[in-house]
Protein backbone atom coordinates (compact mmCIF):
# COMPACT_ATOMS: atom_id res chain seq x y z
CA UNK A 1 0.00 0.00 0.00
CA UNK A 2 1.37 3.42 -0.95
CA UNK A 3 0.14 6.66 0.51
CA UNK A 4 0.76 9.61 -1.82
CA UNK A 5 0.21 13.32 -1.82
CA UNK A 6 -0.97 14.88 -5.08
CA UNK A 7 -0.12 18.57 -5.46
CA UNK A 8 -0.62 20.89 -8.42
CA UNK A 9 0.19 24.49 -9.21
CA UNK A 10 -2.83 26.44 -10.51
CA UNK A 11 -2.68 27.03 -14.26
CA UNK A 12 -2.59 30.55 -15.61
CA UNK A 13 -2.18 32.31 -18.96
CA UNK A 14 -1.29 35.86 -19.93
CA UNK A 15 -2.25 37.05 -23.40
CA UNK A 16 0.73 38.87 -24.91
CA UNK A 17 -1.07 40.07 -28.02
CA UNK A 18 -1.23 43.81 -28.45
CA UNK A 19 1.40 46.51 -28.48
CA UNK A 20 5.03 45.50 -28.95
CA UNK A 21 8.07 47.45 -30.14
CA UNK A 22 9.90 46.45 -33.31
CA UNK A 23 13.32 47.18 -34.80
CA UNK A 24 14.59 45.95 -38.16
CA UNK A 25 18.15 44.63 -38.09
CA UNK A 26 19.35 44.30 -41.70
CA UNK A 27 23.02 44.48 -40.66
CA UNK A 28 22.76 41.95 -37.81
CA UNK A 29 24.07 44.29 -35.13
CA UNK A 30 21.27 43.82 -32.60
CA UNK A 31 22.80 40.95 -30.67
CA UNK A 32 26.19 42.65 -30.44
CA UNK A 33 24.57 45.90 -29.31
CA UNK A 34 22.29 44.02 -26.87
CA UNK A 35 18.96 45.19 -28.24
CA UNK A 36 17.40 42.43 -26.12
CA UNK A 37 18.07 44.39 -22.93
CA UNK A 38 15.75 47.36 -23.65
CA UNK A 39 12.40 48.16 -25.20
CA UNK A 40 12.95 50.44 -28.18
CA UNK A 41 11.70 50.93 -31.72
CA UNK A 42 8.46 51.48 -33.58
CA UNK A 43 5.17 50.30 -32.11
CA UNK A 44 3.65 47.26 -33.80
CA UNK A 45 0.56 45.19 -33.14
CA UNK A 46 1.06 41.45 -32.65
CA UNK A 47 -0.21 39.10 -33.93
CA UNK A 48 0.94 40.76 -37.11
CA UNK A 49 3.81 41.29 -39.50
CA UNK A 50 6.23 43.97 -40.62
CA UNK A 51 4.32 44.22 -43.88
CA UNK A 52 1.13 45.19 -42.03
CA UNK A 53 3.17 47.77 -40.11
CA UNK A 54 4.48 49.09 -43.46
CA UNK A 55 8.09 48.32 -42.61
CA UNK A 56 10.59 47.22 -45.23
CA UNK A 57 11.07 47.95 -48.92
CA UNK A 58 7.86 49.30 -50.57
CA UNK A 59 6.52 47.48 -53.62
CA UNK A 60 7.34 49.41 -56.81
CA UNK A 61 5.60 47.04 -59.22
CA UNK A 62 2.77 48.58 -61.17
CA UNK A 63 -0.42 46.57 -61.80
CA UNK A 64 -0.29 44.99 -65.24
CA UNK A 65 -1.24 41.83 -67.12
CA UNK A 66 2.36 40.62 -67.30
CA UNK A 67 4.19 37.44 -66.38
CA UNK A 68 6.20 39.23 -63.73
CA UNK A 69 3.07 40.47 -61.97
CA UNK A 70 1.16 37.16 -62.16
CA UNK A 71 4.10 34.90 -61.32
CA UNK A 72 3.58 35.08 -57.52
CA UNK A 73 2.20 37.21 -54.70
CA UNK A 74 3.82 40.58 -54.03
CA UNK A 75 3.77 41.99 -50.48
CA UNK A 76 3.27 45.73 -50.24
CA UNK A 77 6.35 45.98 -48.04
CA UNK A 78 9.07 43.36 -48.19
CA UNK A 79 11.71 42.59 -45.60
CA UNK A 80 13.92 39.49 -45.26
CA UNK A 81 16.29 39.43 -42.30
CA UNK A 82 16.36 39.77 -38.53
CA UNK A 83 13.68 41.72 -36.66
CA UNK A 84 13.55 42.38 -32.91
CA UNK A 85 10.22 42.41 -31.06
CA UNK A 86 10.26 43.59 -27.42
CA UNK A 87 7.72 44.42 -24.74
CA UNK A 88 7.32 44.55 -20.97
CA UNK A 89 4.94 42.45 -18.91
CA UNK A 90 4.15 42.73 -15.20
CA UNK A 91 3.88 39.43 -13.34
CA UNK A 92 2.47 38.58 -9.94
CA UNK A 93 4.13 36.24 -7.46
CA UNK A 94 4.27 32.63 -8.59
CA UNK A 95 5.75 33.14 -12.05
CA UNK A 96 9.39 33.32 -11.01
CA UNK A 97 11.12 29.91 -11.24
CA UNK A 98 7.80 28.38 -12.28
CA UNK A 99 6.92 26.02 -15.10
CA UNK A 100 6.22 28.99 -17.38
CA UNK A 101 6.18 28.69 -21.17
CA UNK A 102 6.32 31.39 -23.82
CA UNK A 103 4.11 30.21 -26.68
CA UNK A 104 4.52 31.66 -30.21
CA UNK A 105 2.05 29.93 -32.51
CA UNK A 106 3.59 30.64 -35.89
CA UNK A 107 6.49 32.51 -37.45
CA UNK A 108 9.05 32.23 -40.24
CA UNK A 109 11.75 30.79 -39.77
CA UNK A 110 14.02 31.09 -36.73
CA UNK A 111 13.35 32.69 -33.36
CA UNK A 112 15.56 33.59 -30.41
CA UNK A 113 14.17 34.65 -27.03
CA UNK A 114 15.56 36.67 -24.12
CA UNK A 115 13.96 37.18 -20.73
CA UNK A 116 15.15 40.18 -18.71
CA UNK A 117 18.35 40.30 -20.75
CA UNK A 118 19.12 36.59 -20.37
CA UNK A 119 19.19 34.28 -23.38
CA UNK A 120 16.51 31.59 -23.19
CA UNK A 121 17.23 29.73 -26.42
CA UNK A 122 16.37 29.46 -30.10
CA UNK A 123 13.92 27.50 -32.25
CA UNK A 124 13.50 27.03 -35.98
CA UNK A 125 10.30 25.75 -37.54
CA UNK A 126 7.99 26.77 -40.35
CA UNK A 127 4.96 24.73 -39.36
CA UNK A 128 4.87 24.24 -35.57
CA UNK A 129 4.68 26.61 -32.58
CA UNK A 130 7.87 27.88 -30.99
CA UNK A 131 7.79 27.11 -27.25
CA UNK A 132 10.24 28.34 -24.64
CA UNK A 133 10.61 27.43 -20.96
CA UNK A 134 11.13 30.86 -19.44
CA UNK A 135 10.34 30.41 -15.74
CA UNK A 136 14.00 30.67 -14.69
CA UNK A 137 14.27 34.02 -16.48
CA UNK A 138 11.21 35.71 -14.96
CA UNK A 139 10.79 37.82 -11.85
CA UNK A 140 7.95 39.23 -9.81
CA UNK A 141 6.99 42.65 -11.12
CA UNK A 142 8.19 44.18 -14.38
CA UNK A 143 9.77 41.89 -16.99
CA UNK A 144 11.27 42.53 -20.43
CA UNK A 145 10.61 39.94 -23.14
CA UNK A 146 12.45 39.99 -26.45
CA UNK A 147 11.89 37.82 -29.53
CA UNK A 148 14.28 38.00 -32.48
CA UNK A 149 12.69 36.61 -35.65
CA UNK A 150 14.87 35.83 -38.67
CA UNK A 151 12.92 34.90 -41.81
CA UNK A 152 15.96 34.13 -43.95
CA UNK A 153 16.16 30.50 -45.16
CA UNK A 154 17.84 28.13 -42.69
CA UNK A 155 17.57 24.94 -44.72
CA UNK A 156 17.53 24.47 -48.47
CA UNK A 157 14.03 23.10 -49.12
CA UNK A 158 14.15 23.65 -52.88
CA UNK A 159 11.78 25.65 -55.04
CA UNK A 160 8.64 23.58 -54.42
CA UNK A 161 8.28 24.08 -50.68
CA UNK A 162 4.90 25.65 -49.87
CA UNK A 163 5.88 26.84 -46.37
CA UNK A 164 8.49 29.30 -47.62
CA UNK A 165 7.54 30.85 -50.92
CA UNK A 166 5.95 33.94 -52.41
CA UNK A 167 3.54 31.73 -54.35
CA UNK A 168 1.56 30.70 -51.24
CA UNK A 169 1.84 33.06 -48.29
CA UNK A 170 4.81 35.36 -49.10
CA UNK A 171 7.99 35.41 -47.05
CA UNK A 172 6.76 37.54 -44.16
CA UNK A 173 8.33 38.50 -40.85
CA UNK A 174 6.26 38.63 -37.69
CA UNK A 175 4.40 36.48 -35.18
CA UNK A 176 0.84 35.33 -35.83
CA UNK A 177 -1.69 33.24 -33.93
CA UNK A 178 -1.55 32.85 -30.17
CA UNK A 179 1.16 34.74 -28.31
CA UNK A 180 0.97 34.01 -24.62
CA UNK A 181 2.77 33.23 -21.41
CA UNK A 182 1.38 30.13 -19.72
CA UNK A 183 1.95 28.41 -16.43
CA UNK A 184 0.59 24.91 -16.71
CA UNK A 185 -0.57 22.91 -13.71
CA UNK A 186 1.57 19.79 -13.55
CA UNK A 187 0.54 17.33 -10.80
CA UNK A 188 3.45 15.99 -8.79
CA UNK A 189 3.22 12.62 -7.08
CA UNK A 190 5.06 12.65 -3.77
CA UNK A 191 5.38 9.25 -2.10
CA UNK A 192 5.67 9.91 1.61
CA UNK A 193 5.16 6.48 3.18
CA UNK A 194 5.30 2.90 1.97
CA UNK A 195 3.52 0.32 4.11
CA UNK A 196 5.21 -3.10 4.08
CA UNK A 197 3.10 -6.09 5.17
CA UNK A 198 5.08 -8.95 6.79
CA UNK A 199 3.83 -12.32 8.13
CA UNK A 200 5.46 -13.13 11.49
CA UNK A 201 5.39 -16.51 13.26
CA UNK A 202 4.90 -15.21 16.80
CA UNK A 203 5.52 -12.50 19.38
CA UNK A 204 8.86 -10.72 19.47
CA UNK A 205 10.53 -8.01 17.42
CA UNK A 206 10.39 -7.44 13.64
CA UNK A 207 13.21 -5.45 12.00
CA UNK A 208 12.97 -4.25 8.39
CA UNK A 209 16.18 -3.12 6.66
CA UNK A 210 16.48 -1.07 3.47
CA UNK A 211 19.97 -1.54 2.02
CA UNK A 212 21.29 0.60 -0.88
CA UNK A 213 22.64 -1.35 -3.85
CA UNK A 214 24.91 1.46 -5.05
CA UNK A 215 27.88 2.66 -3.02
CA UNK A 216 27.15 6.39 -3.39
CA UNK A 217 23.80 6.17 -1.55
CA UNK A 218 23.40 6.77 2.20
CA UNK A 219 23.77 3.98 4.76
CA UNK A 220 21.26 1.23 5.52
CA UNK A 221 17.93 2.38 7.01
CA UNK A 222 16.07 0.21 9.53
CA UNK A 223 12.58 0.20 11.00
CA UNK A 224 11.45 -2.06 13.86
CA UNK A 225 8.27 -2.89 15.73
CA UNK A 226 7.14 -5.22 18.53
CA UNK A 227 4.85 -8.12 17.67
CA UNK A 228 2.46 -9.55 20.26
CA UNK A 229 1.35 -12.60 18.30
CA UNK A 230 1.66 -14.30 14.96
CA UNK A 231 0.02 -12.89 11.87
CA UNK A 232 0.40 -9.94 9.54
CA UNK A 233 2.33 -6.89 10.74
CA UNK A 234 2.44 -3.53 8.97
CA UNK A 235 5.70 -1.54 8.97
CA UNK A 236 5.58 2.05 7.72
CA UNK A 237 8.76 2.97 5.79
CA UNK A 238 9.43 6.69 5.64
CA UNK A 239 10.29 7.29 1.97
CA UNK A 240 11.42 10.84 2.69
CA UNK A 241 14.61 9.30 4.10
CA UNK A 242 15.35 7.50 0.83
CA UNK A 243 16.76 8.81 -2.45
CA UNK A 244 14.14 8.80 -5.20
CA UNK A 245 14.89 7.08 -8.50
CA UNK A 246 15.21 9.25 -11.61
CA UNK A 247 16.72 8.97 -15.07
CA UNK A 248 19.70 10.92 -13.73
CA UNK A 249 20.18 8.98 -10.47
CA UNK A 250 19.30 5.28 -10.41
CA UNK A 251 18.69 4.79 -6.69
CA UNK A 252 18.06 1.09 -5.99
CA UNK A 253 17.48 -0.60 -2.61
CA UNK A 254 17.07 -4.14 -1.24
CA UNK A 255 14.35 -4.58 1.39
CA UNK A 256 14.69 -7.44 3.90
CA UNK A 257 13.11 -8.39 7.24
CA UNK A 258 14.41 -10.18 10.33
CA UNK A 259 12.27 -11.80 13.02
CA UNK A 260 13.31 -12.27 16.61
CA UNK A 261 10.41 -13.97 18.33
CA UNK A 262 10.21 -15.51 21.81
CA UNK A 263 9.92 -19.28 22.28
CA UNK A 264 6.82 -20.42 24.18
CA UNK A 265 7.36 -20.98 27.93
CA UNK A 266 5.51 -22.55 30.87
CA UNK A 267 6.28 -21.31 34.39
CA UNK A 268 9.33 -19.48 33.01
CA UNK A 269 10.66 -22.68 31.42
CA UNK A 270 10.95 -22.97 27.61
CA UNK A 271 8.83 -25.59 25.92
CA UNK A 272 10.75 -27.57 23.28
Amino acid sequence: MIFACLAATPSAAIDLSGKWHVRLDPNDVGEREQWFSRVEGTEIGLPGSTMEAQLGTPLNLEPALTKEVFRHLHPRFRYVGAVWYTRTVTLEEGWKDSNATLFLERLIWESMVWGNGEIVGSRDSLSTPHRYSVGQHLQTGKNTLCVRVDNRPKVDIGVLGHAYTDEKQTIWNGIVGRIELTRVAEPTLSIRTHTLRVDVPGSGRLVVSVEPLTSDLPEVKTWSTETAHSGEVNVDIDCEKLTRWSEFESALYRVSDSNWYAKPTFQDRPIA
